[in-house]
């Protein structure tokens, strides 16, 4: 009855009200179908919402030793790996059952010294670090470190990387895959043992506009790395875009297998540098993953009027599956920076506010039917 009403009065405008109400009716269909598509995706693209919520709380790690300013998180077997700024070194490796910690990677301009290790990746037995000043990629074995510390000398894996990357991850034994400002428009970079790059892959979204250039539109939809060795796949996380995509590197022909958007990058250009706007806004802050899962660390608050750099933390970790599917969200009852996971479900994180390194075991959430 309602649709015949408006059907009548519909008719009794004039051509001229028809016209302009036949161009609101279209603007109104466009809107429907634009959030119909967002709500429905397909297999490769989504932005499926989490089929729960659960809130964790963590405890404090009490490791004893002072920490730095922590920059990186991972865990290597029994073995938590701090990436962090001390006076004289820039690692530290903690025994996450006894506690005991070794500080090393001494800072230095001369041989196997540190100028800014912004990325440490578990490797078996060893720990490579990339240094983002020196563009090279060192490797400290665990045994040498735990019995000489800041003495431990690395051995130079890759050195004089030929571009700026800003972060790195193992795909498996003779590559590696990472991220950060690279010549073509694309999300990471493949490279070999010697540090050549195999591929290139991952289109990254189109420009908010032309006049901005490639630099700066590369900086806005950069982000972090983790991957599945195991299925040679490899998710990607944003900073200033809420997008998390996961990718297949099993043949040369890397294939997006699924992804999650809940926010483009807004952005602008100021003499050639990236520059905030009043819609900035933080996406991941953190990522990593275990066989199963894929741990990311989402902040979604605006870079502009959000005091005290609050955007740089978070207590809220969306959790997916290995195909992109959302899996859950957790909340935490801390605010956070870096998050790591093991395969038994024991989730890390620093606390800014504290300067704390916190655990929680988690996998009883995931056990749950």
């Amino acid at each position: 009855m309602k649709r015949m009403i408006l059907t009548m009065a519909y008719l009794r405008l004039s051509k001229t009200r028809m016209r302009r109400y036949k161009k609101q009716l279209s603007g109104i269909s466009f809107i429907v179908m634009f959030f119909c598509l967002l709500s429905c995706g397909d297999s490769g693209r989504n932005n499926k919402s989490f089929p729960k919520e659960t809130e964790i709380v963590f405890s404090e790690m009490n490791v004893g030793e002072n920490l730095g300013k922590v920059v990186n998180l991972k865990l290597s077997d029994k073995y938590l790996i701090v990436g962090e700024r001390n006076l004289e070194t820039q690692i530290q490796l903690i025994d996450r059952e006894t506690k005991e910690n070794y500080l090393f990677g001494r800072t230095g301009e001369g041989p196997g010294r540190l100028l800014q290790g912004f990325e440490v990746i578990p490797n078996d037995n060893h720990i490579e670090v990339y240094d983002v000043q020196k563009r090279t990629l060192f490797d400290f074995d665990i045994d040498s470190v735990i019995k000489l510390h800041e003495d431990a000398q690395p051995e130079v894996l890759i050195e004089k990387i030929p571009m700026l990357l800003l972060s790195m991850a193992r795909l498996n034994e003779q590559t590696h895959v990472a991220t950060g400002m690279m010549s073509e428009l694309k999300r990471f970079a493949l490279m070999d043992g010697n540090g050549e790059i195999v591929s290139m892959a991952g289109d990254l979204p189109e420009k908010k506009e032309e006049r901005i250039s490639d630099f700066v539109h590369a900086f806005a939809c950069w982000g972090r790395l983790t991957t599945n060795r195991k299925e040679s796949k490899v998710a990607a996380c944003t900073n200033y875009a809420g997008i998390i995509q996961v990718y297949d590197c099993k043949t040369s022909e890397v294939k997006l297998i699924g992804e999650h958007n809940l926010f483009y990058a807004d952005y602008d250009e100021n003499n050639g540098n990236f520059s905030v706007t009043q819609g900035t806004r933080w996406g991941y802050l953190s990522i990593d993953s275990n066989d199963k899962y894929i741990f990311a660390l989402y902040s979604g608050l605006y870079q502009m009027g959000t005091p005290d750099g609050a955007y740089t933390r978070s207590g809220v970790i969306h959790v997916f599956d290995w195909e992109c599917n959302p899996v859950c969200k957790l909340v935490s009852d801390r605010k956070l920076q870096h998050i790591c996971i093991d395969n038994d479900l024991n989730l890390y994180g620093y606390d800014t506010e504290e300067g704390d390194i916190v655990v929680a075991g988690i996998k009883e959430i995931f056990t749950q039917k």
